[in-house]
C-alpha cells in the first residue's frame, strides 16, 4: 500500500496552478516511504526526485523574507514543518540534511517570529484548514508560537526559541537533537519592518502592533487560499487583537459562508459597491487578481502608502489608495482611503472587531469595549458627504459580522465602518485610538481633497495634527506633517 501511495504522489503530482502545498505535502510523502522503507527497488530513486523537488519548491514557496507565498498563514506552518519532517529525518540518518530545507524553514521561522513579537496576537491571514505535518500530541491545532517552539527544538533557531512556546510535539523531537536555548535569543523586543516579497508590513509603537498588506492575493494562477484583503489594517494592543481578519469559517460545509469570508466586506479595508476587490471563481478559485502597487513605505516615520487595481473591471472604474499614519510617537493612527475614477459610487470602510468587544456609538464613530471597559476608539471623516456609521453583528442574510476561531464553526463579532455614496474622487477618513479613554479620543477629524492634496486635521490627547499627502508629488504619496506642540486640555 505505501509503494502504491509512494508512487502516485510522484506520477499524480500536483502541477501548475495546483502546485503548492499539495505538491509539498506530496513530495514529502514520497520522501518518507523512501527513507522509511530502503529495500523497496525504487526508492533510491524516489528520494532523490523527491528531495530534488522539494529543495526547488522550498525555495518558490517560502519566499526571500519569510512569508509564505500562499498569503496563508496556516499554510505556510504547515509546508514549513513538511518541509522540516523530511529534513530531520535525513539528518538523523545522515548527520546533514540540505541546506535548502532547513534554510526554508529558517527564514519562514525568523518571519514568523517577528509578526508576533513578545507578546502579540498570530496572524490570521488567509485560509486555515488545520493541517498537521506530523501529528505527536493530543493538540487539536498548531498555533504559531507552538509551531515557532517545534522549529526552534529542532533547529535551534533563536528567533524561533524567543518567540515559541514548547508544545509535546517539540519535547519528542528535542529529545534526539543538539538544539539546546540561546541565552541572547531573549533580547530587546522587536520593532517595526518591511516584508517586501510577501507584502507585510508591521508597525510597532510599545505595546501596540499595526500590520497593513500590501502583498498579492495568492500563489500562482488560482490563488486558492488567499483572501481579497488588499490594503488590510489590522490593530492589537497590550497582546489583545483589537481589529483582525475574521478567519475562514467554512470550506464546503457552509458555501454561502467561505464565500463572504474570502470577501472584500468581511475584512479591515475597503470596498466599492459592495464588491469583491478580486473575482472568485469557485471554492478555492480566483478568476481575477487585484494587483497591489506599494508606492512608499517608511517604517521609521510610521507611514505606508500603496493601492489597489481590483476596480477599474467597473464599467465606471476606481482606484482604491490607502495610506496608514501611524506615528511611533502617537497614540492615534489615522487610514486615508482615496478613490479615484469615474463615477459615482458606494465607498464603504470596514474593521472587524475581536468577538470579546463589544460597540456603542460615539462621536463621529464608534466606541469598542471589552468587559465594559473601553480599548478602542474609531473615528469616520469624508471629503464627500457625511459618513454613514455601520455596524453589523451575526447577521445571517449577508454572512458578515462573524469570527471564526476554528474550521466550520463562527461566533457572532462586531464589524463596524463607515459609508458613504459620492462621485468621485472622494476621501474617506478613519481615526484609531486604542485606550481606556471613555469620552471620544479624537475631535475635529477632518479631510479635504483638492487637485494635488489631501490634508486631514484632528485632535487627541497629543495636541492638534495636521497631515497634508500629496498624491503625486515626489516622492509619491509624500507626507507633510504640522503638529501643535502642547496637549490638548
Amino acid at each position: 500500500m505505501l509503494a502504491e501511495s509512494a508512487r502516485r504522489c510522484w506520477a499524480e503530482r500536483s502541477l501548475y496552478s495546483s502546485a503548492n502545498n499539495h505538491l509539498i505535502g506530496e513530495l514529502a510523502g514520497l520522501a518518507t516511504v523512501a527513507l522509511l522503507f530502503p529495500d523497496l527497488r525504487p526508492s533510491p530513486r524516489w528520494e532523490r526526485d523527491a528531495v530534488t523537488a522539494l529543495c526547488a519548491e522550498a525555495d518558490r514557496q517560502i519566499l526571500p523574507d519569510g512569508s509564505g507565498a500562499e498569503q496563508a498563514v496556516g499554510y505556510q506552518m504547515f509546508t514549513a514543518e513538511l518541509l522540516l519532517l523530511v529534513a530531520e529525518m535525513l539528518r538523523r540518518r545522515d548527520g546533514y540534511a540540505p541546506v535548502l530545507l532547513t534554510n526554508a524553514v529558517t527564514r519562514s521561522a525568523r518571519y514568523l517570529a517577528a509578526v508576533v513579537g513578545d507578546h502579540d496576537p498570530a496572524p490570521r491571514y488567509g485560509d486555515d484548514d488545520e493541517g498537521f505535518a506530523l501529528r505527536l500530541d493530543a493538540s487539536p491545532v498548531r498555533t504559531v508560537r507552538d509551531h515557532l517552539g517545534l522549529v526552534g527544538s529542532v533547529l535551534g533557531t533563536p528567533d524561533a526559541i524567543r518567540a515559541g512556546t514548547c508544545p509535546p510535539a517539540a519535547g519528542w523531537l528535542a529529545a534526539a537533537t543538539d538544539a539546546t536555548e540561546d541565552a541572547s535569543a531573549r533580547g530587546e523586543p522587536l520593532g517595526s519592518f518591511h516584508a517586501p516579497d510577501g507584502g507585510l508590513v508591521v508597525l510597532r509603537s510599545g505595546r501596540r502592533r499595526i500590520t497593513m498588506d500590501v502583498g498579492p492575493l495568492g500563489y500562482l494562477s488560482i490563488a486558492a487560499h488567499g483572501h481579497a484583503d488588499a490594503l488590510a489594517v489590522t490593530l492589537s494592543a497590550d497582546g489583545h487583537e483589537l481589529v483582525g481578519h475574521p478567519g475562514v469559517t467554512s470550506y464546503y460545509g457552509h458555501p454561502d459562508w467561505r464565500s463572504a469570508h474570502r470577501g472584500t466586506r468581511a475584512h479591515p479595508t475597503a470596498s466599492v459597491d459592495g464588491l469583491d476587490q478580486s473575482v472568485i471563481g469557485g471554492a478555492f478559485l480566483w478568476r481575477r487578481h487585484a494587483r497591489v502597487h506599494t508606492r512608499s513605505v517608511d517604517t521609521a516615520a510610521g507611514v505606508v502608502d500603496a493601492e489597489h487595481d481590483g476596480y477599474l473591471r467597473l464599467d465606471e472604474p476606481v482606484v482604491h489608495r490607502r495610506w496608514l499614519i501611524a506615528p511611533p510617537d502617537r497614540v492615534t493612527a489615522v487610514v486615508v482611503d482615496l478613490f479615484t475614477g469615474t463615477g459615482h459610487h458606494e465607498f464603504r470602510t470596514a474593521w472587524p472587531l475581536h468577538p470579546s468587544l463589544d460597540v456603542r456609538p460615539a462621536g463621529c464613530g464608534h466606541l469598542a469595549l471589552r468587559e465594559g471597559s473601553p480599548v478602542l476608539q474609531l473615528a469616520y471623516a469624508a471629503s464627500s458627504g457625511e459618513p454613514v456609521r455601520s455596524e453589523i453583528r451575526g447577521d445571517t442574510d449577508t454572512n458578515l459580522g462573524w469570527w471564526s476561531h476554528r474550521l466550520e464553526s463562527r461566533v457572532p463579532a462586531w464589524l463596524v465602518g463607515s459609508v458613504v455614496h459620492a462621485q468621485t474622487p472622494v476621501a474617506l477618513v478613519t481615526a484609531l485610538t486604542p485606550g481606556n479613554a471613555e469620552e471620544p479620543a479624537v475631535s475635529d477629524l477632518g479631510v479635504d481633497l483638492r487637485d494635488d492634496a489631501i490634508t486631514v486635521r484632528w485632535r487627541d490627547e497629543d495636541g492638534a495634527h495636521l497631515h497634508t499627502l500629496l498624491p503625486s508629488g515626489d516622492p509619491p504619496g509624500h507626507v507633510q506633517r504640522e503638529d501643535v506642540a502642547h496637549p490638548v486640555s
